[in-house]
Order: C-alpha cells, then structure tokens, then sequence
C-alpha cells in the first residue's frame, strides 16, 4: 500500500521560501543622471559657437523732440575742498564760493539762458558730489524757472 500518511492536514505545512526578494529601496540614486546633465551642458558650452551682438537700428521716437545742447542751461558741479562743490557755467567760468551769493547768480544765469531762448537746465555733476549740494542747486534753479519746465540731472562718472 502506500507510505502517505493520511491525518496529515494542511496547517502542518512548513511555510515555503519565495527565493529571498527584498523589497525594493524607495531611494533612487540620481548621482549618474546628475553627470549626465553636467556633461550634456560642458558638451553643449564647448561646441557652441557665441556670436558678437548685433547692431540694430533702433526706431524713431514717434512722441517728443530732441533738443540740441546748444540750447542747453548747463549747471556743472565738482567736488570741492571739504563739503563744498565748485560750480561753474557751460563756458567753464566758476560761480561764487559763498552758497548766498552763487544761488542768486545760478537764478541769475538760469534766467538769462531762458530769456535768450534756451529749453533745458542740465546739472551736470561727478559722481563725488554730495546729494545735499545737488538739492541745494536744483533749488536755486528751481526759483529761476517757470511753472512746467523741467530740470534733468546728469551725473558723469570718472
């Protein structure tokens, strides 16, 4: 007859090995991808050729007009000894050293320039000026001036 016994039940079983898989790391190494990416971008620096800006025209303006500098009120200011800044007219001659006196001679000179047909007032300064004299100027030429019309500030680097 036969060997197998037969009050053997299925419970007894011992458990079966399913070979020894792990479960997968949940981490990917991106380290490669990463030099991949790297080499593509030296890859792509290295073979391409870089181009000189192009000149282009730029448009007209279709609103405003220039205005020649000879019709310019040009107001120049350099650094001075100690606080003070030395200004001068567009001819180069200097203004008064006492701040009183050289704010009426800018109102002055401001107001002949637009008395003789001049359109703009230029304060022309280096960089070293100090902002106080630059307000202190453009008040001066404020008071020379009439409603509407416009001071622009420049300033020229060395």
């Amino acid at each position: 007859m036969s060997d197998i016994p037969t009050d053997l039940t299925l419970d007894d079983d011992p458990p079966v090995s399913t070979g020894g898989r792990k479960e997968p790391d949940s981490e990917l190494d991106i380290t490669p991808m990463i030099d991949i990416v790297f080499l593509l971008l030296i890859f792509f620096i290295v073979t391409s050729k870089m181009q000189p800006q192009q000149v282009t025209d730029l448009p007209k303006a279709r609103h405003g007009e220039g205005i020649a500098s000879k019709q310019w009120i040009v107001v120049n200011v350099k650094r001075g000894p100690g606080d003070d800044a030395e200004v001068s007219r567009k001819d180069g001659s200097n203004f008064s050293s006492d701040k009183e006196e050289q704010n009426q001679q800018i109102e002055e000179y401001v107001k002949e320039g637009m008395e003789q047909g001049m359109k703009l007032v230029v304060i022309r300064a280096e960089g070293a000026v100090r902002t106080g004299e630059i307000s202190r100027l453009r008040t001066a030429i404020s008071n020379a001036l009439e409603e509407g019309q416009e001071i622009n500030i420049a300033v020229q680097e060395q």
